[in-house]
């Protein structure tokens, strides 16, 4: 499971984790291969999890947001998303199944964006955007 801050609490100063570009690329590659007919309740529910937690943590970095429109249309959405919860026990399968995979897929979107940003900075490794499934 990811070694990242998930559990959706705010970060303070001393405690806020850094944006691991390996883990939340394996992470929602994994939920993006996910099948509604083979994926369990327990796969869902550990995953969305997981993702929520990354959207939360992205959402706080800067993004330039301010400038690039397509990124704040995504942290809008990405505030919808965390707005609405993780999905629990009680959701429908397919509820659960949807929204973990809409919030996977937004993840992966605004890594994207911060891989980006930070490759102008040099904040991260060479081969960052690649891991993060960034085109060639």
């Amino acid at each position: 499971m990811p070694t990242s801050r998930t559990d959706g609490a705010a970060p303070t100063t001393h405690d806020t984790a850094p944006v691991d570009v390996e883990t939340i690329s394996e992470i929602t590659g994994q939920v993006l291969g996910l099948h509604l007919t083979t994926a369990t309740r327990e796969d869902i529910l550990a995953h969305a999890g997981a993702v929520h937690g990354f959207l939360n943590l992205l959402v706080r970095e800067d993004l330039d947001a301010d400038h690039d429109p397509a990124v704040r249309e995504l942290i809008g959405k990405a505030y919808v998303l965390l707005a609405a919860k993780a999905p629990t026990r009680e959701t429908p399968c397919f509820s659960a199944f949807a929204h973990m995979r809409e919030a996977a897929d937004i993840t992966r979107r605004l890594l994207r964006a911060w891989v980006g940003k930070h490759r102008e900075t040099g904040r991260h490794g060479r081969d960052a955007g690649r891991v993060a499934g960034e085109r060639p």
